[in-house]
């Protein structure tokens, strides 16, 4: 006899548009630059028997633990603590209540009663699991929500070797960064990598960062051919 087909059952994605600090839950889908599909995708992370290596959760100044901050260092774990978020407006105009965001990156997937100790330990509000890591990193200061009250990434605290820089890249930053870079050296003739190395290091932190982390031959080629073609419009051969 056939068998009968297995009724297919769907997981819908979550609709719940509550802050966390409202309802006492984090929920990733309520970012407003989250897309439909993350929010499909989240829906999948947050059943209930999920593991995953990348948690978030609130932490309220007049909540926490004094030593909260000690609690994340000797977890020995990644983690990004975002600037106190303070400037934060509710839809109907109120202030909201000052929070820091905590995303906790492990090496390996952890189910939420074994992630929740920590979260426990610190004081966190709320739990969630995180679909992007570098949606949320960029998120700890509203970075693609312009919004909303911005927050510097040099006030962004990083524990166990974590790099919030190297989390919140884009490919298209890169591009931009070398444009930038492109124009400076067209503009100033510069024609030594090392007098432009020196520049960044005096006036640019941004460029240096780039160019020390994997700029360095598309800038030192660009400088060298620049030189080339002007010793061959001058007619000088080595």
């Amino acid at each position: 006899m056939p068998r009968k087909k297995k009724k297919l059952v769907e997981v819908a994605p979550s609709t719940s548009m509550e802050r966390p600090e409202e309802n006492g839950n984090v929920n990733v889908s309520s970012s407003d630059n989250y897309t439909t599909d993350a929010r499909k995708k989240q829906a999948i992370l947050n059943s209930a028997n999920s593991r995953t290596r990348v948690w978030a959760t609130i932490v309220y100044p007049d909540s926490a633990p004094e030593d909260w901050r000690d609690q994340l260092i000797e977890a020995h774990v990644q983690a990004f603590v975002s600037p106190l978020h303070d400037k934060d407006i509710n839809p109907d105009g109120s202030a909201k209540k000052a929070h820091w965001h905590v995303l906790i990156m492990y090496d390996s997937v952890k189910s939420q009663a074994q992630a929740q100790v920590l979260r426990d330990a610190i004081g966190g509000v709320g739990w969630e699991q995180v679909a992007s890591t570098r949606g949320y990193a960029r998120y700890l200061c509203h970075l693609d929500n312009p919004e909303k009250a911005q927050y510097s990434p040099e006030d962004v605290v990083e524990y166990g070797g974590a790099d919030y820089r190297a989390a919140i890249v884009r490919s298209t930053d890169s591009v931009v960064l070398f444009r930038q870079m492109r124009e400076f050296i067209y503009e100033h003739n510069i024609l030594y990598y090392s007098d432009f190395v020196d520049v960044c290091a005096a006036e640019r932190p941004e460029w240096l960062e780039a160019i020390v982390n994997g700029q360095t031959y598309a800038v030192s080629t660009y400088i060298r051919e620049r030189m080339r073609k002007n010793m061959d419009e001058r007619g000088i051969v080595l």
